[in-house]
């Protein structure tokens, strides 16, 4: 299923690559990576990522959007630490939320890999990540306090 999908997806990619190169009499990116590749071949492909990930890591470098990641990563990392099985049991409360962190996460990878501003895709990215595990994780300590001040209430009456 999920190969299906992944197949899906790259035929829908070469047929709007393929319309923006019959219709578009200067094509865009996509429309001239697809050119590429038919007149020198798949190795290029290679070229075109490395040129990529050379533009992102100059970014890295001078970019304040890397000090979002960064703060991003390293919160979403302590928080993982930290509140460990929080975290688990907010995972199976919420059956689609790993869904979404495995889409953000590869979204953010690919788009280091294939936009040359692929570094603010990755830092929003892995901002709403972090900011969505906040909130959760407040409910969550929030409602365990709740259960826990009714409790000793209901032990003092």
């Amino acid at each position: 299923m999920y190969f299906q999908v992944q197949s899906h997806l790259v035929l829908i990619i070469l047929f709007i690559g393929a319309i923006d190169i019959l219709i578009n009499p200067n094509p865009t990116h996509l429309g001239k990576t697809i050119l590429m590749i038919m007149t020198k071949g798949p190795i290029s492909i290679i070229s075109v990522l490395f040129r990529k990930v050379s533009i992102n890591i100059r970014l890295i470098k001078v970019s304040t959007w890397a000090k979002v990641l960064y703060a991003s990563l390293i919160s979403s990392v302590i928080l993982m630490k930290l509140y460990k099985n929080n975290i688990k049991n907010i995972y199976n409360e919420n059956k689609y939320l790993d869904i979404g962190l495995i889409s953000l996460i590869s979204g953010s990878i690919v788009g280091l890999l294939l936009n040359d501003s692929g570094l603010l895709l990755a830092a929003i990215s892995s901002t709403i990540m972090t900011v969505t595990l906040i909130y959760l994780l407040m409910i969550s300590l929030e409602e365990k306090q709740i259960k826990k001040d009714n409790y000793l209430e209901d032990e003092h009456i």
